[in-house]
């Protein structure tokens, strides 16, 4: 463990609070992300004559390994589906759309948090609480619908702390001159994440006995393992580290200085700020990227398995791509 220790005070402590920022995003992404891909093994199919949606170009025809049930005009998996719910479209959308009613709550606040006790713990309390509601989404899920859209719920809300933590957390350790180099690996995690949680998905539920549940559990997991690592070895600033070098603490103080943390802030210009038209130029782009991205997250998998027609390994490897 000391030998650990001593390696770890050997690297430059700014890159290992990027690295471990950017796999703070990817597994807050894991853990948001793969609901989408583990619904279509959650949810009974409903069963339909589609050969005239077919014959109308509106979906793909089945594929041939496909058996068929209801006199040879439905096809569905010949597969155990005792374990899956009877949840309708619209059913569906809510669980999946309910997390980003919390996530969108909470930004502010969470700037608010990491200024008054810095991006560390800010951060810790969002994996760790979507951790503990991911390891729990099976045994809600089995409650009721209901229950599991008031969970996600609560889970958007934690993480929509996280990028206002890991904001602060570069003001404090990234130099003007790496900032973007150090903030681009961070947000990298995004893409990551989604990739992980489609592409392993399906594998998880196809290679570990007990099905979908897997899923929320593995990913759980792995939140909680990563989360005593970070509280070990990531901290706040450069000047309450332990483990930074004199050298790596005297050049982030040449560049960046130390960054106090005031108990008492001059009020925000609100008006200023909300008359600014940058800020609704940046506000406009945002809207439209988050539009784009996390509706192609949420609805892609379902739309290769329904429309496309997809086997789950298909699926997961086209949608994380």
């Amino acid at each position: 463990m000391k030998a650990i220790k001593n390696y770890i005070k050997s690297l430059p402590q700014r890159w290992i609070v990027t690295v471990m920022s950017m796999m703070a995003v990817t597994i807050a992404f894991t853990m948001r992300s793969c609901l989408s891909m583990t619904m279509m093994q959650m949810v009974r199919p409903v069963i339909v004559n589609e050969s005239k949606y077919v014959q109308e170009g509106l979906v793909c025809p089945m594929p041939s390994d496909l058996e068929f049930q209801n006199n040879g005009t439905s096809p569905v998996l010949m597969e155990d589906q005792s374990d899956r719910f009877t949840w309708d479209e619209e059913t569906q959308g809510m669980i999946l759309s309910a997390f980003y009613y919390g996530y969108i709550v909470t930004h502010i606040p969470g700037g608010w948090l990491a200024q008054r006790f810095g991006g560390k713990f800010p951060t810790v309390y969002t994996i760790t609480s979507s951790s503990v509601l991911t390891l729990l989404t099976p045994t809600v899920a089995k409650i009721g619908p209901r229950y599991l859209i008031i969970l996600r719920f609560i889970q958007g809300l934690g993480e929509g702390i996280l990028f206002p933590a890991l904001c602060n957390l570069m003001v404090q350790w990234a130099p003007p001159q790496e900032k973007g180099k150090l903030s681009t690996l961070v947000f990298s995690g995004v893409a990551i994440g989604q990739i992980v949680a489609n592409l392993f998905s399906g594998i998880i539920i196809d290679c570990i006995p007990g099905g979908w549940p897997n899923v929320f559990y593995c990913f759980g997991i792995i939140a909680l393992i990563w989360l005593t690592v970070w509280l070990s070895i990531v901290f706040n600033d450069p000047i309450s580290s332990p483990l930074i070098s004199s050298n790596e603490y005297k050049y982030l103080n040449d560049t960046i200085g130390y960054c106090q943390r005031k108990n008492h802030l001059a009020p925000t210009p609100w008006c200023k700020i909300i008359l600014t038209p940058a800020v609704w130029a940046l506000i406009a782009v945002e809207i439209g990227f988050d539009w784009g991205q996390y509706t192609i997250a949420n609805d892609l998998p379902k739309y290769m398995n329904d429309v496309l027609h997809f086997s789950k390994e298909q699926n997961g490897f086209l949608s994380s791509t």
